[in-house]
């Protein structure tokens, strides 16, 4: 499965030596870095070049990591990277190029790996597990990026990494598989606050082998994805009126990991990237903008430690990220078909 005018290329190496899964984020000029824990906990990363090729790999000064990062492009066209640290705190920082600055302290008592979102004002909101399982989240107090107020925390009880998502009526929902293995939700009552959320409350009827994964259909209506209990990938879609939820889907095809989706500029649709069984990458997709049905898996080969990651390039091709049981970074990209 892949977006018409591409096919899918063979994987290629990008070398490095990770010990966790990567995280992804394009530039302002739609050139991709890439950032992941290397050995001795360090912060590494990989970046685009000019020409589309890749620089070596180099170490953020000062960074000690653990676990997967996050990385996000603010409307000032920085971008930033935040870590969770082997003594966990919560750390923040630019990446090197980018008008760095040295990494700051914003949160500690950190259980796991960060998520980050914009809110509708385009304002910073960092999203993890407490080490008492809740879920708490950290902001910045105006678009300058310059100070984060303190940690708040939404409640819940939280396993796995929290997925904050932005919908079209301007409001933040983060999903969370429970300390029940029950995915669960809470939303912003009003855009932008950090302060005034709904209750944790249960949201499907099939309960959750991994950490919910979120994006939005071409019409803004929110699609979570989570591996159910029998290995199965599935999803819901919320209705038009950001209320009631369409019914429970299931894709077809066993995973050994959990679906990621990631929606194609090209034409639109989402395309589901996950493990196969094999532990290859495997791909299926919308059959049409916005449907509840999906294409089966197809595999696109690979050898995976970890979950796969999607980014989207300048002229729209996607690009899907993986760790390899070796260690080593590898990447597959949908080239323009002849």
């Amino acid at each position: 499965m892949t977006t018409p005018g591409t096919v899918w290329g063979a994987f290629l190496p990008l070398g490095g030596a990770l010990v966790n899964d990567p995280a992804v984020v394009a530039r302002s000029d739609g050139r991709l870095v890439v950032l992941a824990e290397g050995r001795n906990h360090t912060l590494v990363l990989i970046r685009q070049n000019r020409d589309l090729s890749w620089s070596p790999w180099t170490e953020l000064p000062g960074a000690r990591i653990s676990g997967v990062p996050a990385a996000i492009l603010g409307r000032d066209r920085l971008l930033r990277v935040l870590w969770r640290t082997p003594g966990d705190e919560l750390f923040a920082g630019r990446i090197p190029g980018e008008s760095g600055t040295r990494p700051v302290r914003v949160a500690d008592g950190v259980a796991g790996d960060p998520a980050a979102v914009l809110n509708a004002d385009g304002r910073i909101s960092v999203f993890y597990r407490g080490t008492d399982h809740t879920v708490r989240s950290v902001s910045h107090t105006s678009v300058a990026y310059a100070v984060w107020a303190p940690a708040a925390t939404i409640g819940g009880a939280a396993e796995g990494v929290p997925c904050p998502v932005l919908a079209a009526d301007g409001r933040v929902a983060v999903f969370v598989r429970g300390g029940d293995g029950e995915l669960w939700i809470a939303e912003q009552r009003i855009p932008d606050t950090t302060s005034d959320w709904t209750p944790f409350e249960r949201l499907a009827r099939t309960p959750a082998l991994s950490a919910p994964k979120a994006a939005l259909d071409a019409d803004g209506r929110i699609r979570v994805f989570w591996q159910g209990r029998d290995g199965a990938g599935c999803f819901l879609g919320r209705q038009g009126d950001y209320a009631a939820w369409n019914p429970e889907g299931t894709l077809k095809g066993g995973l050994a990991g959990a679906p990621y989706p990631f929606r194609s500029s090209l034409d639109g649709r989402l395309q589901i990237f996950a493990a196969g069984p094999d532990h290859a990458l495997w791909v299926a997709g919308q059959k049409t903008v916005n449907s509840d049905q999906f294409t089966d898996f197809a595999p696109l080969n690979g050898a995976l430690a970890g979950a796969p990651v999607p980014a989207c390039h300048s002229d729209g091709r996607i690009s899907v990220f993986v760790r390899g049981t070796d260690g080593v970074l590898r990447y597959v990209t949908q080239n323009w078909a002849p």
